[in-house]
C-alpha cells in the first residue's frame, strides 16, 4: 500500500470517527503518563506539566481567537498548519488526558484508598458531564473555565 493511500484511509477514518479518535487520544495520554511517571517533585515532571499546560493554553487561545473570524481555506494553508487545524482536537485531548492521569496518579499515591475512589468517582462524573449536550452548547468559553 502506498503512503498516500494509507494517509487517505486514515483521514477518512478520522473524519467518520472523530469522537472515538478523540477518546482514544485521551486514553493514550493516560497510558503514556503511566509509563513515564516519575517523582512528583522532580524538575522533569514539573517541566513536563508546564509544557502540557502551555500546549493546551496555546491551542485553546488559538481556537478562541479563530472563532471570531471566518474560517481559512485549507488549500491556502501550509501542510503543517493544515495538519494542526485538522488534528488539534485530538492534540488537546491527548494533553488533557495526560495531565489528568498525572494528577490522578499522584493523588492515588498520596491519599487513602477511600478518598482515592471518591475522587475517581468525582472525575467520572465530570467526564460524563463534559459529554452532555447542555455543557457542549455552552461552547469554548466554558472549556476555559
Amino acid at each position: 500500500m502506498k503512503a498516500q493511500e494509507l494517509i487517505d484511509r486514515l483521514n477518512a477514518y478520522y473524519g467518520g470517527n472523530e469522537r472515538a479518535v478523540a477518546a482514544t487520544f485521551f486514553a493514550a495520554g493516560f497510558v503514556f503518563d503511566m509509563l513515564t511517571l516519575g517523582r512528583i517533585d522532580s524538575w522533569l515532571m514539573i517541566g513536563q506539566q508546564a509544557v502540557y499546560l502551555t500546549v493546551i493554553l496555546l491551542a485553546l487561545v488559538q481556537l478562541f481567537l479563530e472563532q471570531a473570524r471566518p474560517s481559512a481555506d485549507p488549500a491556502e494553508m501550509s501542510t503543517i498548519k493544515r495538519g494542526y487545524v485538522r488534528y488539534r482536537t485530538a492534540i488537546i485531548h491527548f494533553f488533557l488526558g495526560a495531565l489528568l492521569s498525572l494528577y490522578t496518579l499522584f493523588f492515588f499515591k498520596s491519599s487513602s484508598l477511600l478518598v482515592s475512589f471518591a475522587f475517581m468517582g468525582f472525575l467520572v462524573l465530570l467526564l460524563l458531564a463534559n459529554e452532555s449536550g447542555r455543557l457542549k452548547a455552552l461552547g469554548l468559553p466554558f472549556k476555559f473555565a
